[in-house]
């Protein structure tokens, strides 16, 4: 379900509920692959390569205040300050950036503080500002909830789309929070597994992205089966209104522990899926260094209004 009430600055409120094992499981097999504890100063390209923003942290925690500083064709364009570090962000082809931080670090050594989504145009104003309350955690492996799990960009809607979780164990902790580039206004919140069926097993998503020419969006899910102790993944095509186009399960593919550190790029927030080409994208799993290109035909005709191919390698 799509939920319109987004709070402008203010705390907005994010319902916390105790972890089981299985969240140990995917912080020690996913945790530092996802969640980098330091930061360093980063730079960001966009897609066109045109623009780029180089995100200066005063605190190697993500704790206060950054430098921002923005180029086009490298030539400087903007040099400014905020009140928040970006953990992680993107930047569009128009030079406006989106992306998420911690008011007290992801740690929160100092107290839980707030996860915070922010939008900065493209003359350097921070257009849109949410603060997400966190919440302690109540067991020294677990992080203070909620958690950013990655920003994505899709262009054709002009939507940053950050992937936030409330505990990365079931699945009614998941939300996706959808930011306008253009205004900075969060226009929704949504529940990506609502239309799924048959979505009990689905435990976090590890990676999203847009695919290039299309309103739609591809995702990577994790999957843990209780009963039979096996974990594996699932990747889902959405269209504007969340529902799923297209879905491959792959059960099993992540039984081997530690196998995903060897395939995905540490701190990755696109973890197996890409997308290179108009209407087309790829999938990897860990432990297949094989990937699997798929082309997306919008037809009318089909059922859900778009048809999946495989393209032969």
């Amino acid at each position: 379900m799509m939920n319109n009430s987004c709070q402008r600055g203010a705390a907005a409120s994010f319902t916390w509920r105790p972890s089981h094992l299985c969240a140990i499981v995917l912080f020690l097999v996913f945790g530092t692959q996802l969640f980098p504890h330091k930061l360093v100063t980063k730079t960001y390209t966009s897609g066109s390569r045109d623009w780029s923003v180089v995100v200066s942290p005063s605190d190697q925690f993500g704790r206060g205040p950054s430098q921002l500083e923005l180029a086009k064709q490298g030539a400087k364009v903007w040099k400014t300050e905020e009140s928040f570090t970006f953990w992680d962000c993107v930047l569009t082809d128009d030079g406006i950036v989106g992306g998420y931080g911690y008011s007290e670090g992801l740690s929160g050594r100092m107290g839980a503080g707030d996860l915070i989504l922010a939008v900065v145009s493209t003359q350097g104003r921070t257009v849109g500002r949410y603060a997400i309350q966190r919440h302690s955690r109540s067991e020294e492996h677990e992080l203070d909830t909620p958690v950013a799990r990655g920003i994505m960009y899709q262009a054709e809607r002009r939507l940053f789309v950050v992937r936030v979780s409330g505990g990365a164990v079931r699945r009614s902790h998941e939300k996706w929070w959808l930011l306008d580039s253009s205004t900075g206004e969060c226009v929704g919140v949504v529940d990506p597994l609502e239309k799924v069926q048959s979505n009990s097993t689905l435990r976090q998503s590890l990676g999203a992205c847009e695919i290039r020419g299309t309103p739609l969006i591809l995702a990577h899910w994790y999957s843990f089966d209780d009963h039979l102790d096996s974990r594996g993944a699932r990747f889902i095509v959405y269209d504007k209104l969340w529902a799923p186009v297209w879905i491959l399960e792959l059960p099993a593919v992540y039984d081997e522990v530690g196998a995903i550190n060897s395939v995905f790029p540490f701190g990755s927030s696109t973890m197996g899926v890409s997308s290179d080409s108009t209407g087309e994208f790829s999938i990897r799993v860990a432990g297949d260094n094989a990937r699997r290109t798929f082309r997306v035909i919008a037809d009318s005709s089909f059922g859900p209004g778009w048809r999946v191919v495989e393209v032969d390698g």
